[in-house]
């Protein structure tokens, strides 16, 4: 029988007992055998110990009852001992008296898929650590106001979109789909990691800022030093929305802040202008002295508010807000610049500019 000695893939023949009748050079160049020294042994002596099991409760008797079996996930041992994963395919052929004849096997390299797989597993590793995130989250949180209730509640909800995600196309890649639908599957499974954990470092930064005590620590810190850094914090979320960032050329000034949860604060309202301005927008960060104090501005002239989304972002987290829209949606980087202020005795207001833009104002006294 002429098993095509240069086919793509791999192919051999063998006894109903395993005995080795054919080979193919393919087979033979990828586990380094020779094709004397494999004339005579059997297909099962190619195979590591939990392999040998696999072939002698599953793959035989179902061969045996339904003549084809497809696509087993094996490893082969090479002559130098190394394991190469294969699908296997068999199909058995049967004498005139329909006995049980010959086995023919084919074998194409699993080297790629088992790389998905390995991906695919540290996505549900990012998934779980994630989870566990949460829960720390959740936990730190049950002593909060009834805002906070509602947060929990609408962030137990949010999770499960991106975790369903990963689940089901972890599921689908399982199954074994083509190379191409792998590469989609692992995308969509990135991304959805990548959200998720977007979502636990919003959740723990709004658990941390409204479990900081009074009073505050202040330090007096240069504006401009203060926003360089909260702009390098956000970086990653205003380079995904293409957002340029440009300085008011004014002179610099100091404010009474404790920095980090400044910082925090400053970060979060670039995070929520870049999740609703439209791509390649620009936003302007500016100061000055005023009556009531210091004023920060967050300027994007080309993000205009509907009045309806202003008047939520007025009252983050709002009940309205969780049943209607999304975490996201609702305003959680507003809910955490605000709680920010009040702490530092201070206020931020949500405008609307000259031009119809949105501007967001942040006064220190």
């Amino acid at each position: 029988m002429d098993l095509d000695g240069d086919s793509p893939g791999g192919r051999i023949s063998t006894r109903p007992d395993g005995s080795i009748l054919q080979v193919n050079r393919t087979f033979l160049s990828w586990t380094g055998h020779d094709e004397a020294s494999l004339t005579g042994h059997r297909f099962q002596d190619l195979l590591p110990p939990a392999g040998r099991v696999f072939h002698d409760l599953r793959y035989l008797p179902a061969l045996l009852l339904g003549g084809v079996v497809e696509e087993m996930d094996l490893d082969l041992l090479r002559v130098d001992g190394q394991r190469l994963p294969v699908l296997a395919s068999a199909r058995l052929l049967r004498d005139a008296e329909s006995q049980p004849e010959r086995i023919l096997l084919s074998f194409t390299l699993a080297t790629e898929r088992r790389h998905y797989e390995r991906e695919l597993l540290q996505a549900r590793h990012r998934a779980e650590a994630a989870e566990a995130e949460l829960r720390q989250a959740l936990g730190a949180a049950q002593a909060a106001d009834a805002a906070k209730g509602r947060f929990l509640s609408a962030m137990q909800h949010e999770f499960r979109t991106p975790i369903g995600l990963i689940m089901g196309y972890g599921e689908l890649l399982a199954m074994g789909a083509a190379p191409a639908q792998q590469r989609d599957y692992l995308a969509a499974i990135q991304d959805a990691a990548g959200r998720l954990l977007h979502l636990v470092d919003d959740a723990a930064l709004y658990t941390e800022v409204f479990a900081a005590s009074t009073p505050l620590r202040l330090t007096s810190m240069s504006v401009g030093l203060l926003t360089r850094q909260a702009t390098q914090m956000a970086a990653v979320r205003l380079a995904d929305a293409g957002m340029r960032v440009s300085t008011t050329e004014v002179p610099d000034l100091s404010a009474q802040v404790e920095p980090k949860l400044m910082r925090d604060g400053i970060a979060s309202l670039m995070r929520e202008l870049a999740g609703r301005a439209p791509a390649g927008a620009r936003l302007e960060i500016g100061w000055a002295a005023g009556k009531a104090g210091l004023e920060l501005t967050l300027r994007c002239d080309a993000l205009a508010l509907p009045p309806e989304i202003a008047a939520r972002l007025k009252e983050p987290l709002g009940m309205e807000n969780l049943h209607r829209r999304s975490l996201e949606g609702a305003g959680l980087g507003v809910a955490i610049a605000t709680q920010v202020m009040q702490l530092h005795q201070g206020s931020l207001r949500l405008e609307s500019t000259t031009g119809g833009g949105t501007l967001f104002r942040l006064t220190l006294p």
